[in-house]
């Protein structure tokens, strides 16, 4: 967790093997690797216009991407999450 833990799958790898089960919370803007007894947690803070406020420009499309192409037989679960602020309390 923090920063973009996708861009080292190598520390994943091997950091999966220390615990039963595994949570990876990513952005979601890149391929998440199938990992056994992993759940990755991806961000998503609201409709397009406003999670790209939040998280970065063309994010909502990347991350609406990555969740539309992860194979059926992928074994990791993925779950969505969404911060609550004062920016996006009402959407």
């Amino acid at each position: 967790m923090g920063g973009e833990p996708l861009l080292r799958p190598d520390v994943l790898q091997e950091g999966i093997t220390l615990f039963s089960g595994n949570t990876v919370t990513t952005k979601g803007t890149l391929k998440p690797i199938d990992l056994p007894n992993c759940t990755y947690v991806i961000s998503v803070d609201g409709p397009p216009e406003l999670n790209d406020a939040i998280r970065g420009n063309g994010t909502f499309k990347k991350v609406i991407n990555t969740l539309s192409n992860i194979p059926e037989k992928f074994s990791s679960t993925v779950m969505c999450q969404c911060v609550v602020t004062r920016q996006n309390e009402d959407s």
